[in-house]
């Protein structure tokens, strides 16, 4: 709301373009809230699908993994396929690997254990990376409309005249008065 009221007592260009700005911040706000909470809500449903697979290693690099905020949206999607990638082939490595552990670590009880989390986490790790794609994505989403460039005026401010009329941008009168504004901030800062 700011933006367009700034723009519309500098000009009529400052206007549209300040139009444009509180509509970027509007739909990105808007996008990025969205992107947010679905994001945070399947980050939430990747947790329990990991903690279903009861390896704590697993656990531990896929914590490791999401711990880093995606800086856009090209980021967030490549960890998410990152992350889909990395579920299907541990999940289909730990119906091998599983077992083997298992019965290094207590024989045949082991082995059956072994077999046991290694078919949970066929299934539970690729659905993991799945959910975790999502998740990666709508916090690329997030970020790319969170994200706001800094906006530069093109010209200084339009000068009012003393009777409110609004005339013709004049340069020398926009920039004569932004000095005199500039001069009295920093008085009034000194004391």
């Amino acid at each position: 709301f700011y933006e367009p009221y700034q723009g519309a007592i500098q000009g009529p260009e400052e206007f549209i373009e300040g139009m444009g700005l509180g509509v970027k911040a509007l739909v990105g706000g808007a996008v990025g809230g969205l992107a947010g909470a679905a994001s945070r809500i399947t980050g939430a449903m990747a947790k329990g699908v990991a903690a279903i697979t009861m390896d704590e290693e697993y656990q531990q690099k896929r914590r490791e993994a999401l711990n880093k905020q995606p800086s856009g949206l090209r980021e967030g999607v490549t960890r998410g396929g990152k992350g889909l990638v990395s579920g299907f082939v541990s999940g289909i490595t730990g119906i091998v690997t599983k077992p083997i552990k298992g019965a290094q670590k207590e024989g045949a009880a082991g082995f059956f254990k072994g077999v046991g989390k290694g078919l949970v986490g066929a299934v539970a790790r690729p659905t993991g990376g799945i959910i975790d794609m999502a998740s990666s994505t709508f916090q690329g989403i997030k970020r790319a409309a969170d994200s706001s460039d800094e906006v530069e005026s093109l010209r200084p401010p339009r000068f009012i005249h003393e009777d409110g009329v609004i005339r013709p941008y004049r340069m020398r009168e926009g920039s004569g008065s932004y000095m005199l504004q500039t001069i009295e901030i920093g008085r009034s800062e000194e004391h």
